[in-house]
């Protein structure tokens, strides 16, 4: 098993950097290549959320783990500084069955993360949310 971590000042002024790290190693994995873009979606959309929701008087902060287990798949955890805020206990809005102007706004992400992703868990310690995301091979 690999694992790296980095944290990253939790900003849109960082994404591009937060976002190439984070690629680099789901490139890394043993995945498919149409797996890796699956797994590429849902840490986007779940970073972009933490950046532009997640809450803090410090400076917002995220640490990133990259674990690839070998023949098995790969795991990401973030670990933010923000208020609590577990976003599995929001009933994700399955609204692709709408027109666009019927769509009330939000709700997708949650839905596409699960999709894309094996195993989705939430904790809070010490301060921090701790959001793991699973893929496996």
């Amino acid at each position: 098993m690999s694992t790296e971590s980095r944290t990253f000042l939790a900003s849109r002024e960082c994404l591009s950097e937060i976002l190439s790290w984070t690629f680099a190693h789901i490139e890394r994995s043993s995945l498919e290549d149409a797996e890796k873009k699956r797994v590429q979606l849902a840490l986007e959309e779940a970073i972009v959320n933490i950046i532009d929701y997640a809450k803090s008087e410090a400076p917002l902060e995220l640490t990133i783990s990259s674990r690839i287990i070998q023949e098995e798949g790969l795991e990401f955890e973030l670990v933010d500084n923000g208020t609590p805020f577990n976003p599995l206990i929001y009933p994700a809005r399955d609204q692709t069955d709408l027109d666009l102007e019927e769509r009330e706004p939000g709700g997708l992400g949650l839905m596409l993360i699960k999709k894309c992703m094996d195993a989705i868990t939430y904790r809070h310690e010490k301060g921090r949310n701790i959001l793991t995301l699973s893929k496996n091979i």
